[in-house]
């Protein structure tokens, strides 16, 4: 997807580069990039899904090719057609009020034949086992709910790729693990790169690490597996109510 070579950015009027010297390739598989808050993370998945320079400013010197081509070749959103984001924050991504309204505004865009919609729908929400929410209104959906809603718009359009940048950083740990579970269940076909800084929470989720310092690769980064929050329930009778407790 990715082949960036001595790749720097640097943002109008800032004297550092937020990205130097990036040489890489992005082949086929689950691809985590992680690094401390201002390494880098975010303005290398806006190269990836040519956020810049359509919403965007910056001066870009190195070598860029998304899919074999130039990134300054493509028009705007021709690249969307192969690879779906979904952000931290979903509800800057919703614009309608049900998620089959959703759905439906982003297969519009793809300008998806009318009579084909509804199916495109339905095989959509039954394959990442969402069906259960096609008419719930967006806005009464828990943050995780939102989150798997967004991955099916990304997915929608079928996409080669799937970008998430920090999915899980406004989930508590128990709706993170569980997120995480279900996506892979169901992200079984397309390729997946996640950005994050506690790629921890992931387990063995994914095929290999990209480590971003100070915007530069760190090569010698192991990818390090720690346990996070395991939860188990407790259940505590108080009177004739029964509560159910956790604890990590």
């Amino acid at each position: 997807m990715v082949e960036a070579e001595h790749l720097t950015f640097r943002y109008p009027n800032k004297k550092c580069d937020v990205l130097t010297d990036i040489t890489l390739r992005l082949t086929k598989g689950r691809t985590v990039i992680t690094g401390a808050s201002g390494s880098g993370k975010s303005t290398l998945l806006a190269l990836m899904n040519r956020l810049y320079p359509d919403n965007c400013d910056g001066i870009v010197t190195g070598r860029l090719h998304l899919f074999d081509r130039s990134y300054d070749t493509y028009e705007a959103g021709e690249v969307n057609r192969r690879v779906g984001t979904v952000f931290q924050d979903p509800d800057s991504q919703f614009v309608m009020q049900t998620v089959e309204e959703e759905l439906i505004f982003t297969l519009e865009n793809f300008a998806v034949a009318r009579d084909e919609m509804m199916a495109r729908v339905t095989t959509m929400l039954e394959a990442l086992h969402l069906t259960d929410y096609r008419h719930r209104t967006i806005h009464d959906l828990s943050g995780g709910e939102k989150q798997q809603i967004a991955v099916a718009c990304a997915l929608i359009g079928r996409p080669e790729w799937l970008l998430l940048d920090e999915p899980l950083a406004h989930l508590d740990p128990e709706t993170a693990h569980h997120f995480v579970r279900w996506l892979d269940g169901v992200a079984q076909t397309v390729n997946v790169v996640v950005i994050e800084h506690r790629p921890y929470i992931w387990g063995d989720f994914f095929d290999r690490q990209i480590k971003l310092v100070s915007g530069r690769i760190d090569y010698d980064g192991p990818f390090i597996v720690r346990p996070d929050y395991a939860f188990s329930p407790i259940k505590v009778e108080q009177g004739k109510k029964c509560y159910f407790t956790y604890r990590n």
